[in-house]
Order: C-alpha cells, then structure tokens, then sequence
C-alpha cells in the first residue's frame, strides 16, 4: 500500500483533536487503572502517532518500494576467490 502525502496531515489532525482532552467535560471523574480518562485517551492518542509516524516515514522513506525484495548485502563468492577453491 503506497502511503500518499495527502494522507499524513488529515491523519495527525485526528490524532491531534483526540489527543487534546479539550471535549472532555470539566466535571468527568472517570477512572481507569488509576488514571483519568481523559489521560488514557491523550496516551493512546500519542502511542498511535507515534505509531503512525514510525509506519510513515518507513514507507515513504524506504529505499525498497514495499513488496520487493531488497538487493542481498552479502555478495555471493564467485569461483574464483571463494575458499573452498583457494590454494595457499
């Protein structure tokens, strides 16, 4: 899947209004595992960011287009310099 730069930015303006508990109401006293819901919220809100941006910069960054396989960085010994046909 090719990631295009026109998705980026509606993507972290998602994720910006969800991190920001700015529609929370002043007066919620929801807790969850010790904390407010409305910090869970702003810390799932930055762990997919995070997330997004790690996914985005690999693929529009990436020196192979996904799907590909990348050129081997080992090269194959050829016959006449590998060990096995070496004579010292």
């Amino acid at each position: 899947m090719k990631l295009s730069f026109r998705l980026l930015l509606p993507v972290y303006f998602l994720l910006l209004v969800i991190a920001i508990p700015w529609y929370w109401p002043a007066d919620d006293r929801t807790v969850y595992l010790g904390l407010p819901a409305w910090a869970l919220a702003a810390y799932a809100a930055s762990g997919l960011t995070s997330l997004f941006t790690a996914i985005a910069l690999g693929r529009l960054f990436a020196e192979t287009p996904p799907g590909e396989n990348p050129p081997s960085s080992i090269p194959k010994p050829n016959s006449r310099n590998s060990r096995a046909n070496r004579v010292d």
